[in-house]
């Protein structure tokens, strides 16, 4: 008897990444072909957020679900 599947296991694809996928493209292209005040400045906030993991947004995220009930 095979199981059925359960929302929680269908994987959501691509949907997801498009949207990011688009912006940091345009991000990109800012970056690399305008030049406005505190580019730098700009371009080193958006790379330390790259650098953080995704783990580390899960505990916060984890304790206020925690909280809520």
């Amino acid at each position: 008897m095979a199981a059925a599947a359960r929302p929680d296991a269908v994987p959501s694809g691509p949907s997801p990444y498009l949207p990011a996928l688009f912006f940091d493209t345009l991000a990109a292209f800012t970056f690399a072909k305008d030049e406005f005040p505190a580019r730098k400045s700009l371009f080193g906030i958006l790379a330390a957020t790259y650098m953080i993991p995704g783990q580390l947004s899960r505990v916060p995220q984890f304790v206020t679900m925690a909280e809520f009930g």
